[in-house]
C-alpha cells in the first residue's frame, strides 16, 4: 500500500494489480469479490492501493475502508462461512464457556479464592474465648477474618484482634488450613456473640457467621469437699499431678526443697 503526493486527482483511489494479473484497474470498493476469485475458497490476489489526497484524515479513512473491505470476508470464512451460518450455529449449540483471557482483566484460579468450611470454639477460660475457622481454597493467602463480639443481649459490639492464618508447614503437628485467634480480657461465666467476617478479593468473598460461647466462672476459693496430698519433692509432685482429682489440694513440704 503506498500513499503519497502526485499528479493524481484529490479524494481519487485507484488500484493497481501485481503484474502477474493482466487486468484494467478496477475501484477498490468495486473489487472486494473479485479479489477473491469466483469462489470464496479461492485464494486471495495480491493487490497493491495508490491513495493520493491533500487531505490526510481523508486519505487515512480511505486506507481504513479498503483494508476492511479486503479482510472482512477473511472474517467470515474463518468463523463459518456467514453470517447468518455464524447466527445459526451459535443459537442451535451452546458455545463453549471462553478461556480466561489476561488482557481483559486478572485470571484467578478457583484454589485462591477463600471458603470457610466450619467453625471451632475452643475450650474456654475464664477470661477469654478461642475459635478456629477451617477453610478451603485462599493458596495465596490474601483472605482476612476480621472478629468484633459483645455481651449477648446488648447492642455494642466491640472490635476484637483478627484472626491469624495458621501455617501448618511450620508447625510439629498435623492441623487443618485454617484462621485462628481469641478473644482477651472478658468478663468471667458471661455468653458473648462472636462475629467473623471472612473477606478474600479473589472470589470476591464477604461471608458473616456469629456464634456464641461462654467463659468459664472463677473457681471455688475451696473445695467443697478437699483431699490434701502432701508432696515432699519433684518426684511426688509430678505423681499428685498426674494422679490429681476434682477437690485435690496439692500441699508442699516446708523447707528448702530441690525440684
Amino acid at each position: 500500500m503506498f500513499i503519497g503526493g502526485g499528479d493524481y486527482r484529490p479524494d481519487v483511489t485507484h488500484v493497481r494489480r501485481s503484474p502477474a494479473h493482466d487486468h484494467p484497474p478496477v475501484p477498490a470498493e468495486l473489487d472486494r469479490d473479485d479479489a477473491f476469485g469466483d469462489s470464496p475458497d479461492a485464494p486471495l490476489k495480491q493487490k497493491e492501493v495508490q491513495v493520493t489526497s491533500r487531505h490526510p484524515n481523508r486519505v487515512l479513512g480511505t486506507c481504513m475502508l479498503a483494508v476492511c473491505a479486503l479482510l472482512y470476508p477473511l472474517n467470515l470464512q474463518a468463523d463459518g462461512g456467514s453470517p447468518n451460518a455464524s447466527a445459526s450455529q451459535g443459537q442451535s449449540a451452546a458455545r463453549p464457556p471462553k478461556p480466561c483471557n489476561p488482557r481483559k482483566g486478572p485470571c484467578v484460579p478457583a484454589s485462591n479464592v477463600l471458603a470457610v468450611q466450619e467453625v471451632r470454639v475452643d475450650p474456654p477460660t475464664v477470661h477469654a474465648l478461642g475459635v478456629q475457622v477451617l477453610i478451603a481454597g485462599d493458596a495465596n493467602r490474601n483472605g482476612a477474618i476480621a472478629v468484633r463480639y459483645r455481651v449477648s443481649g446488648t447492642v455494642d459490639w466491640r472490635q476484637g484482634p483478627p484472626l491469624m492464618r495458621v501455617f501448618p508447614e511450620n508447625l510439629s503437628v498435623t492441623v487443618p488450613e485454617q484462621f485462628a485467634g481469641s478473644i482477651f480480657d472478658l468478663v468471667p461465666a458471661t455468653a458473648y456473640e462472636i462475629e467473623l467476617r471472612a473477606a478474600d478479593s479473589d472470589g470476591p468473598v464477604d461471608e458473616t457467621r456469629v456464634l456464641t460461647a461462654t467463659t468459664r466462672a472463677i473457681p471455688r476459693t475451696d473445695p467443697a469437699t478437699p483431699r490434701h496430698v502432701a508432696v515432699q519433692n519433684s518426684t511426688t509432685l509430678r505423681s499428685a499431678l498426674g494422679a490429681a482429682q476434682p477437690g485435690d489440694v496439692i500441699l508442699l513440704a516446708n523447707g528448702p526443697t530441690v525440684w
